[in-house]
């Protein structure tokens, strides 16, 4: 799978688009479907002209592009970072990371995969510091199926 920092993906994917490349990571996953870095940019402008997502990679309706992708979700929800997933769900995990610079405490999340019981199976950034020295603050759990 190509990792968002790759350098022929449009910059906004490169700097915000975790989230949108676990979407494409689950759907190749279960799908076997490919996504090759023009097909990623494509969908990227696709999914803004939708309103599906914002120019900075806000992905605001998640279960429409996975739907879209061709991998049926039915629902998406917040849980906690103990729930785990039933055999009909399945789990994008956000961390969390704050450092100090300058005096100033820089808190940001970042989205990789799970494997339905909290661990990272795939993370867009390869390996990002918010998972090395960061913590699992929450789980979008989506509900497979339409």
């Amino acid at each position: 799978m190509i990792v968002q920092q790759d350098p022929y993906l449009k910059p906004l994917i490169q700097k915000f688009g975790c989230y949108y490349m676990c979407i494409l990571f689950i759907v190749n996953r279960h799908t076997r479907k490919g996504f090759d870095r023009k097909v990623i940019n494509d969908l990227y402008d696709f999914f803004i002209g939708l309103d599906w997502m914002e120019k900075d990679c806000y992905v605001k309706h998640p279960v429409e592009i996975f739907n879209y992708l061709g991998f049926p979700v039915s629902s998406i929800r917040v849980e906690g970072r103990d729930y785990i997933c039933d055999d009909d769900e399945i789990e994008i995990l956000r961390f969390e990371r704050s450092y100090e610079r300058a005096g100033v405490v820089i808190t940001y999340g970042h989205f990789v995969c799970g494997n339905g019981n909290g661990c990272v199976t795939f993370d867009p950034s390869g390996i990002s510091n918010a998972v090395r020295l960061g913590y699992l603050e929450s789980k979008r759990i989506f509900s497979i199926g339409g």
